[in-house]
């Protein structure tokens, strides 16, 4: 049994995680490709939907520019690719970030001598806490059109927003409803109702939860140790000690970034800000623990 003062802690945050916490949706997530698969037809209202392949927190970069932390990567049995963004902060969700990841998945998947023709149909689906397209709808479905005519423009891409704030009665309401449950034995959808409940009741679930957030208290604690020791170096450039400071912060920030990485609970674009190193560089010192 669960028992220790850290754990009733880690517990009672257990308790508090829905499905729009990214924590808590990749570990409902890994291993059950199923379970995206199952709320993927309830958002594209398709019956069937099969995963061939998924990746969670997949890493891209293309052309050795920008890299991109892809929260849930999907290719389906019918040659579509698709990506789904857990996001809380309505920051991660903004217009420009759809268009940049749609860019680096058909960069991802056009192979050189490639003809364009065969760019396969690409989803991005972003869960959103608020409505960040503020219209006041449960699912806004984003396509282009030809302006003066008001006719579809097929390239094949489309972007859908969840609006998980929406109250109201729509046929999304009971996938609003799990998506932002916090006790499982409210949820109506059975899949959800049994991923979310192992996680939330059961103790082997429950004793991979409170590891995995004793991993981000750990994590928590170096990041807090780094900006202690931000001060010291803001400090030494005060008194001249510019140099060296400098050295100790970029060998602090690199050590701080690899224990970030074994933990294997914040992804590379967390760790690069928490930093202050690029992902380029993050996504290096990854290849060489790696190794």
């Amino acid at each position: 049994m669960i028992s220790t003062k850290n754990n009733v802690r880690h517990m009672k945050c257990l308790e508090e995680f829905t499905l729009l916490d990214d924590i808590f949706f990749f570990r409902c997530a890994d291993g059950h490709p199923e379970f995206v698969a199952e709320i993927l037809k309830l958002v594209l209202r398709e019956s069937h939907i099969e995963v061939s392949n998924m990746e969670l927190q997949k890493y891209i970069q293309p052309f050795e520019r920008h890299g991109y932390i892809l929260d849930c990567f999907i290719k389906t049995d019918d040659q579509r690719i698709m990506n789904v963004e857990i996001q809380q902060d309505s920051r991660g969700a903004v217009p420009k970030r759809a268009r940049a990841y749609a860019s680096a998945l058909d960069v991802e998947q056009l192979e050189k001598g490639t003809d364009y023709q065969e760019l396969v149909e690409t989803i991005l689906i972003f869960f959103t806490k608020h409505d960040k397209l503020k219209q006041g709808l449960p699912i806004y479905h984003v396509k282009r059109t030809i302006e003066e005519t008001n006719t579809y423009f097929n390239d094949g891409l489309k972007i859908i927003y969840v609006n998980c704030s929406f109250k109201g009665r729509s046929p999304f309401d009971k996938l609003i409803h799990d998506m932002t449950c916090r006790d499982p034995k409210q949820m109506h959808y059975a899949f959800m109702k049994e991923r979310a409940g192992y996680f939330k009741n059961n103790e082997g679930g429950k004793k991979q939860m409170c590891e995995a957030l004793r991993k981000l208290e750990r994590d928590n604690y170096l990041l807090g140790e780094m900006c202690g020791m931000e001060k010291g170096f803001e400090k030494g450039r005060e008194e001249g000690r510019e140099e060296g400071r400098e050295k100790g912060r970029e060998e602090t920030k690199i050590s701080i970034a690899k224990s970030l990485i074994l933990t294997d609970v914040l992804s590379l674009e967390d760790i690069a800000k928490a930093t202050g190193l690029s992902i380029e560089e993050v996504q290096k010192l990854k290849q060489t623990i790696l190794k």
